[in-house]
């Protein structure tokens, strides 16, 4: 069973990274052409935050050494392995197909914006979890406002009926408090309680978002968990991320 987990762990984050638009805006600096100054010299303006280069994306992409001890790093949980499949956690019922959005990531969904670049890494701490996605996708940073803005789900999205990995389950969203970080953060959990049979019992897997922007970065962590869920890494590494990401943006 596990290692349908994984692939969705990874496919969780990692379809954000893999969505960057071919066009991912050259080698424009910002620089006004022959060097004039702007006409609103007089009368500046806050400073747009400006998309992380490559470069400075990977440096903010966290290590073993940025999250509490006990996880490792895993080959299989990284962009050069994501895949690209859309990321969905299951898929609703016919009668609740309206709450599909639900069960879909918040970062990469058909509906966001996507990002100029990003890379994901994943960390685990066995081989039956959890899996811990971390990602630095960066964007324009009306964009990165944009993929901030969210809000919760219909009462009767709340409970979801539909399928995972082909077997009948409920989808529960709950609300995650998360430390708070960067420019804004946000948290959620999502549920997915497999119905059992006599034959084969039941049981959650639960996925945990934390998600904090620093200027035109968003940085996105999932941990997903079958037994327990390790709310200390999570965020130990939400705030490294943060951390990492401010660093990165100040080495211009």
């Amino acid at each position: 069973m596990h290692t349908g987990l994984r692939r969705a762990a990874v496919a969780a984050l990692a379809v954000s990274v893999l969505a960057v638009t071919a066009a991912c805006g050259g080698s424009d600096d910002g620089k006004d052409e022959g060097g004039k100054p702007s006409a609103s010299a007089a009368d500046p303006k806050p400073v747009e935050a400006q998309p992380l280069t490559q470069a400075q994306v990977k440096a903010a992409l966290l290590t073993a050494a940025d999250i509490p001890k006990g996880w490792k790093a895993d080959k299989d949980l990284s962009t050069a392995n994501a895949g690209r499949d859309e990321f969905q956690i299951g898929t609703a019922d016919t009668k609740a197909e309206s709450c599909q959005p639900v069960l879909d990531a918040l970062v990469g969904g058909t509906a966001a914006p996507k990002p100029t670049r990003g890379e994901v890494i994943g960390f685990t701490r066995s081989d039956v979890g959890p899996w811990l996605m971390t990602g630095v996708l960066t964007y324009p940073e009306k964009d990165a406002k944009d993929v901030m803005t969210t809000e919760p789900p219909a009462k009767d999205c709340l409970s979801v009926p539909g399928d995972f990995e082909g077997d009948k389950a409920t989808f529960e969203y709950k609300e995650l408090t998360v430390p708070e970080a960067g420019d804004e953060s946000l948290g959620f959990t999502l549920l997915a309680n497999v119905i059992g049979t006599k034959a084969d019992p039941g049981y959650t897997v639960r996925y945990d978002y934390a998600y904090a922007r620093v200027g035109a970065t968003v940085v996105a962590l999932t941990q997903l968990s079958i037994d327990k869920a390790d709310t200390s890494a999570l965020e130990a590494g939400l705030a490294a991320a943060v951390a990492k990401a401010e660093k990165a943006g100040a080495k211009a």
